[in-house]
């Protein structure tokens, strides 16, 4: 009986790459001219949580946004996680490492529902960047998202375009 309820419940469990009751995640990859990541701290529950606030200012800021998809047979499963970073307006190209990272404010946040993270540095990895064009850059990501052996690990490489 323990089986079979097991086997029935992986069958009917929802997979939203092949379930027409859910959406596909989604990514996007875009920057924006004149603008600056600023922080802010707010109290939630006793708690003191980092935000990064995006405001009018002299850098190029860079967003990979993932929508993880959601489906309507579960509750509360969908999330957004944002990675953003700053550079100098005046950049044709950009490399920073492990500790330079603080220097573009490399940081991430997850929220969703059931969680919102706040604004978490990124402290390891490399982010780089050439310009393609005026409306276009190649980005490649290699950072570890979180701390010690439990870091997820980002490796992509895309063209973020001008929003």
């Amino acid at each position: 009986i323990i089986v079979a309820f097991i086997a029935t419940i992986l069958f009917f469990s929802c997979e939203k790459e092949n379930d027409k009751n859910c959406t596909e995640a989604k990514s996007t990859f875009s920057w924006q001219k004149d603008r600056s990541l600023q922080e802010a701290n707010t109290l939630i529950e006793g708690d003191t949580i980092k935000f990064m606030t995006i405001h009018g200012g002299d850098d190029l800021l860079f967003t990979y946004q993932y929508d993880s998809g959601e489906c309507r047979d579960i509750q509360d499963d969908d999330y957004t996680r944002y990675i953003r970073f700053v550079v100098p307006k005046t950049a044709t190209s950009f490399s920073y490492t492990d500790a330079q990272l603080a220097a573009c404010s490399a940081h991430y946040t997850v929220s969703g529902w059931w969680v919102n993270s706040g604004a978490t540095p990124i402290s390891r990895g490399t982010i780089t960047g050439t310009l393609v064009n005026a409306s276009q850059w190649k980005v490649n990501l290699d950072i570890l998202l979180g701390p010690g052996a439990e870091a997820e690990h980002i490796v992509l490489q895309q063209y973020f375009s001008l929003k």
